[in-house]
């Protein structure tokens, strides 16, 4: 049987022309290196299938060839064979440890690399090239490592040995364009300069930029001044990309899928799940640990008094997180509960929530917190084949106490909808109905116990289930399967639809950073597909995916990392990812704008 391999992780990277001494943050070439060159990481495993594949560790053997975003057009190849997106007949060969490579795409001196002509990379568009490799471990043959992976947007930059004698001018440099933050010791020497370059006030935002040549502005007000002076927008890049680390924690929690997590604000805490199995052999839990990533450790969590369940929802509070509903394994039949309990992390201890007014037994629900209550709505009492309910409770800790919502106004009954609490209300978003899909938005205002139905826009039209919102304190975001709507409460406006430039994931989880939203899932392929959507600017970004294929990981946003753990390695939610790993990505910084002189 052949080797499975898998293209784990991939960081689109960072191109320059030579050394960037010029721009802080990006790599510098190799030394004697002439022409751009493209930095490649990533990660590749090999066994008999894809429950025994490894990481691998040894002398890989890689070819690598930029394509098109069909796949049929070679746009450049390791050493100049491929055509029509095949693969070239030269070989790479790389140390690979752990399972991690690294490789600079156009540097000469490896054997079979032919260089990155500049032209290339000023006339192709960077959305829309895409890096495909393939990978032998020696054993096996060539395969080829799936997905291909976008390249972002690439900043260009020269060192100082290719500025030719006099080329900056007076009129090149606008006031302040050069700080101390931008020059490495030793870039410029006078001969650089034509004379008069220097005075004691530089001025003017002319610019002399050769044909094709690319420049980068800090800050929006930047991207504009250039773009006046008729340069051509061609997207932001970060100049540092997303960086992945593997962290193995001692005392795991055991490996599961379907379980609830939670951010306190220093741990993320796991409860529930399945286990390995099928619905009727898997293990439910009625546990769960707290991983706390300063000290890279795993706390277990005392006996909640709960049964073991799955598909529960888990909503923190600021001081306690709260368990409710879930289903389990009884019988031979998947039954839905009505119970829950409150866990204080303070106090590590539990507090049962009481039985009386609680909603009926359901799962596949939401639960949202208000600042004051925790508000539960819809599900199914237990098999799909059952019908979802159109009911709803909110519980106040503070009086201990549930109360139900009022049935005047409410949405239809469904389950696996989406909610997510704006500040003053609580919004249901699509589902699955008693017939079909739902397609319409209601919202719930706790202060005036009411409902009220929002106009759906394209949102009516979409034939994806929605199972994802999130709100960003002036919209509400909703993913439909693939696209992004936005819809603004407080002036009732719809943004317009906004899709990735690339295969949309499917059974996604999302994460709210404060600034972009992060959606990870599968693709269509069935390989791990992952974004970042940045909705003031409408930019979306590919999020480099460590953790291989994932169905409804852990997936928690700590302030400043995405912390990644659990889930399934197949649709069917039969085999968890392992439990020994905590996946931390260090997101992206040094945005820039980037601008292309074409005329």
């Amino acid at each position: 049987m052949p080797t499975l391999t898998r293209q784990i992780c991939l960081w689109s990277a960072r191109c320059v022309l030579a050394a960037a001494t010029l721009l802080p943050g990006v790599l510098r070439a190799a030394p004697g290196q002439a022409g751009p060159y493209l930095r490649v990481e990533g990660r590749v495993a090999a066994g008999a299938d894809a429950a025994t594949s490894q990481p691998f560790t040894g002398t890989g053997r890689f070819k690598f060839a930029l394509v098109d975003g069909l796949g049929t057009r070679t746009i450049w190849s390791n050493d100049g064979t491929s055509v029509s997106g095949g693969p070239p007949t030269g070989t790479v060969t790389l140390p690979v440890t752990g399972g991690f490579y690294a490789v600079s795409l156009g540097d000469p001196t490896l054997p079979s690399m032919s260089t990155l002509p500049l032209a290339l990379l000023v006339n192709e568009q960077p959305s829309f090239v895409f890096l495909r490799t393939w990978f032998d471990d020696g054993s096996h043959g060539f395969q080829q490592l799936k997905p291909d992976r976008r390249l972002a947007a690439v900043a260009y930059t020269f060192s100082a040995q290719d500025v030719a004698d006099g080329l900056v001018k007076a009129d090149t440099l606008a006031a302040g364009a050069v700080d101390t933050r931008a020059l490495a010791a030793g870039t410029l020497e006078t001969r650089h300069f034509a004379p008069g370059v220097v005075t004691t006030a530089l001025a003017g935002v002319n610019l002399t930029l050769p044909l094709g040549g690319i420049l980068f502005a800090e800050s929006p007000a930047g991207a504009a001044a250039l773009e006046a002076a008729k340069l051509t927008p061609l997207g932001r890049q970060y100049l540092q990309q997303e960086s992945w680390q593997e962290l193995i924690p001692p005392d795991s929690p055991a490996a599961r899928t379907l379980h609830s997590s939670v951010w306190t604000g220093s741990e993320m805490i796991i409860w529930g799940g399945r286990g390995p199995g099928t619905v009727s052999t898997a293990t439910r839990f009625a546990e769960g640990a707290r991983y706390n990533p300063a000290t890279n450790t795993w706390t277990a969590l005392p006996g909640s008094g709960l049964s073991a369940r799955e598909r529960h929802t888990a909503t923190w509070t600021g001081t306690e997180m709260i368990i409710w509903g879930g289903e389990s394994y009884t019988g031979g039949t998947l039954t839905a509960v009505n119970s829950g309990a409150r866990y204080n992390p303070a106090t590590d201890s539990w507090t049962a929530l009481p039985s009386a007014s609680a909603p009926s037994a359901r799962s596949r629900h939401t639960a949202v917190w208000s600042g004051t209550d925790l508000i539960i709505w819809g599900g199914r009492p237990g098999s799909s084949s059952q019908t979802p309910v159109a009911t709803g409770a909110r519980f106040t800790p503070s009086s201990n106490a549930w109360t139900a919502l009022p049935a005047t106004g409410a949405p239809a009954a469904r389950s696996e909808h989406a909610a997510c609490w704006t500040g003053t209300e609580m919004a249901i978003l699509g589902g699955i109905g008693t017939v079909d899909y739902e397609r319409n938005i209601t919202c719930f205002s706790p202060s005036t116990a009411t409902w009220r139905s929002i106009d759906p826009f394209g949102f009516s039209t979409i034939s994806q289930l929605p199972t994802q919102c999130a709100w960003t304190g002036q919209q509400i975001l909703i993913w439909t399967g693939t696209t992004v709507l936005g819809y603004a409460p407080g002036s009732d406006t719809w943004a317009p639809p906004d899709s990735p430039p690339g295969p949309a994931p499917t059974s996604v989880t999302s994460t709210w950073t404060g600034t972009e939203w992060i959606l990870t899932g599968a693709g269509a392929d069935g390989e791990a597909s992952s974004w970042r959507y940045d909705p003031a600017a409408s930019v979306w970004g590919p999020v480099a995916v460590a953790p291989g294929l994932r169905y409804g990981p852990s997936a928690v946003w700590s302030g400043s990392r995405l912390l990644v753990w659990g889930g399934g390695a197949n649709g069917a939610n039969t085999t968890p990812a392992p439990a020994n790993s905590v996946w931390s990505c260090q997101p992206p910084s040094g945005l820039v704008w980037l601008l292309q002189r074409r005329r």
